[in-house]
């Protein structure tokens, strides 16, 4: 079996002298190796489950003792975002800045519903074409262009025999898919900074009059896009079935 030597964790330490840490195959392995900058010497300790175990309280006794939290450790390599965020009562700290919990808990509950629009986007292009879950799924992941992706579906739908009102309704959830994306992407790719403590993002829209625009990002709106991908995910379902009723499949 071939050796997995991706470090997970690299240390610089005095000197040239640089320690990496991963994970080996074996469950709660992990291995330590030290390499100078030439590249020799070499040398690797194995750490078992007991060993990791062990070090992990004496790691975190230490730490204890000396008034530093392990979720407390800063990052000093200069990649945060812009501005200067605040720490309060309420807020929680990565990479050395402090954000709030609850937006950061609606951005993994926004990331989940748009993995199901994703599914259920999967499922009306197997039901248009008549192609199984995994067919379709390899056609659709076949570029990661979402705008692209639809209008494939899009395509399809036209071609695919239904009757008027079954492709206007489809074409019209389709429509309503691609705007939710718009506004994920606007969220998503904009540059975010803090400004006055405040997460916010510049969203780049160079054709426009206006062609960037901020605006501030909060649990309210995160949770609005969400609901917007649950909305529009329960609609492809549900036409997925009509779908497949018309066609007879």
């Amino acid at each position: 079996m071939a050796e997995d030597n991706t470090a997970d964790v690299f240390v610089e330490t005095t000197g040239s002298t640089v320690i990496t840490m991963g994970g080996g195959k074996k469950s709660g392995t992990v291995w330590l190796r030290h390499t100078t900058a030439e590249g020799l010497p070499n040398f690797r300790t194995t750490l078992e489950p007991d060993r990791v175990r062990s070090l992990h309280r004496m790691l975190g006794n230490a730490l204890a003792q000396s008034g530093i939290s392990p979720d407390r450790l800063r990052d000093d390599s200069g990649l945060k975002v812009p501005g200067d965020s605040v720490e309060g009562a309420k807020t929680v700290e990565y990479f050395g800045q402090h954000y709030d919990p609850a937006i950061l808990e609606a951005l993994g509950v926004l990331m989940v519903r748009v993995n199901l629009l994703d599914q259920n986007l999967v499922a009306l292009l197997a039901s248009l074409t008549g192609m199984n879950k995994e067919q379709a799924g390899a056609a659709y992941h076949a570029t990661m262009n979402m705008k692209a992706r639809i209008d494939l579906i899009c395509a399809v739908a036209a071609k695919a025999g239904l009757s008027e009102r079954v492709n206007g309704e489809v074409a019209d959830a389709l429509e309503r898919a691609k705007k939710i994306t718009g506004r994920r992407n606007d969220l998503v790719h904009g540059s975010w900074l803090f400004r006055k403590g405040k997460l916010r993002a510049e969203i780049y829209r160079p054709n426009n009059k206006t062609p960037v625009t901020e605006i501030t990002v909060t649990q309210k709106l995160i949770v609005e896009i969400a609901e917007s991908y649950q909305t529009a995910s329960i609609l492809l379902l549900t036409l997925s079935q009509q779908v497949q009723r018309e066609r007879g499949s």
